[in-house]
C-alpha cells in the first residue's frame, strides 16, 4: 500500500523550525562573542539582537501559519483516520479456519471491502489517502496465477492417484480447489474423512503420496513459497504503515479527533433511533375499523411516541448548532 496522509513538509516543518532556529541562536551567541573587543560595537550588538528577534519572529509566523493549516485540515484527516481504521480492520482479520491461508483470506477481504455493492453505493474502503502500490499489485497477480496452478496441479495428481488405486470416494466430484491446498498438508485425516472412504492402510499410501508430491514438484511449491513471501512481507509493511499513519493523526489532533468522533456516533445513534421511532408509528397505522374502535388507546400510543420523536430532534437540534457555531468560530479565528 502507498499511503499519502501527510506531506513531507507536514511531518517535518517543526523539527525544520526549531532547528532553524537553534542554529540561529548558536550562530547569534558566536557573533556576539567575536565582535572586536576594543572597538565600539553598540550598533553591532543591536543590529544583531534585532536581527535575531526579526528571525525568531519569522519561525514563529510560520509555525503558526502550519498550525493554522493543520486545524484547518481536520475534517479530512478525521474521515482519512476513519478510513485507515477500517483498513486496520482487514490487515487484522484472522481465517475463520486454522487451516486456511491467511496472505488468501487478506486478500479476497481486501478485494471485497473495495468493491461497490451497486452504482450509487459507497464502498467499505474508499482509499483515501492510500492505495495499492505497483509492487503490491504486481505481487498479488504473481500469486493469483501460481495458487491457480498449484491447486490445478494438486486437482490432477490427487485425482489421477484416486483413479490409479481405485479408491473409494465420500463424494461424486472430487476436486481439490484453492481453498483445499492448505488442509491437504496440513490436516491430511480430516481432508482424507471428508472426501474418501479408505481402510487404515490407504490412508497411509495416500498420506505417503502427498508428503512426496512437494518433493516431486519442488520447482513448483518453491515458487509458490517464494511468491507468498514476498507478499507476506509487503502486506506486513503496509499494516505498519497503516498503524503508523493513525498513530500520527491521534498525536496531531488528540482530544479534538476523539471528541468529534465521539460527537458523530451520538448523531448517528440519535437518527436511528429517529428512523425505529417512525417505523414503530408505521405500525401503529391500523385499519379505519380497528382505529375509531381503539381511539383513545391509539392516540395516547401516538402522543407518546411524538414526545420521543420530539424529544430526539431536540437533542440532534443542539449538537448540529453547537457544530455549526463551533466551525463559524474557528471560520471567525482563521480571518
Amino acid at each position: 500500500m502507498k499511503f499519502k496522509i501527510f506531506t513531507f513538509h507536514e511531518l517535518r516543518y517543526k523539527i525544520f523550525a526549531y532547528s532553524l532556529a537553534f542554529i540561529i541562536t548558536i550562530a547569534s551567541i558566536l557573533a556576539y562573542l567575536n565582535l572586536p573587543k576594543d572597538a565600539d560595537t553598540s550598533l553591532a550588538s543591536f543590529v544583531l539582537s534585532v536581527v535575531y528577534a526579526l528571525v525568531l519572529f519569522v519561525i514563529g509566523l510560520y509555525i503558526n501559519n502550519m498550525s493554522s493549516s493543520e486545524k484547518n485540515m481536520f475534517y479530512k484527516k478525521k474521515e482519512q483516520y476513519k478510513g485507515l481504521k477500517r483498513l486496520l480492520e482487514i490487515y487484522e482479520i484472522k481465517p475463520y479456519k486454522e487451516n486456511e491461508d491467511e496472505l488468501f483470506w487478506f486478500i479476497t477481504n481486501l478485494e471485497a471491502f473495495t468493491t461497490k455493492t451497486s452504482p450509487t453505493a459507497k464502498p467499505y474502503l474508499s482509499f483515501d489517502g492510500y492505495s495499492y502500490s505497483q509492487k503490491y499489485l504486481k505481487l498479488k497477480e504473481e500469486y493469483a496465477s501460481q495458487i491457480k496452478y498449484v491447486s490445478d496441479l494438486l486437482n490432477k495428481e490427487v485425482n489421477d492417484y484416486i483413479a490409479t488405486n481405485k479408491l473409494k470416494k465420500e463424494v461424486r466430484y472430487l476436486t481439490v480447489n484453492i481453498f483445499d491446498r492448505i488442509a491437504i498438508f496440513n490436516d491430511t485425516n480430516s481432508w482424507i474423512s471428508e472426501h474418501l472412504d479408505l481402510s487404515e492402510e490407504e490412508i497411509n499410501e495416500f498420506t505417503r503420496f502427498l508428503n512426496n508430491l512437494p518433493r516431486e514438484q519442488k520447482n513448483t511449491f518453491r515458487k509458490m513459497e517464494k511468491i507468498s513471501n514476498r507478499l507476506k512481507k509487503e502486506k506486513d509493511k503496509g499494516h505498519k504503515k497503516c498503524k503508523k499513519n493513525i498513530r500520527r493523526i491521534e498525536e496531531m489532533y488528540g482530544d479534538m479527533l476523539f471528541e468529534s468522533l465521539e460527537e458523530e456516533n451520538v448523531l448517528v445513534s440519535n437518527f436511528i433511533t429517529i428512523q425505529r421511532l417512525i417505523e414503530e408509528l408505521k405500525e401503529e397505522l391500523l385499519t379505519e375499523s380497528y382505529f375509531e374502535s381503539n381511539m383513545d388507546s391509539f392516540s395516547d400510543k401516538l402522543e407518546m411516541i411524538s414526545d420521543r420523536i420530539d424529544s430526539r430532534l431536540n437533542n440532534v437540534t443542539e449538537e448540529v448548532e453547537d457544530i455549526y457555531f463551533l466551525l463559524l468560530n474557528d471560520k471567525v479565528e482563521e480571518k
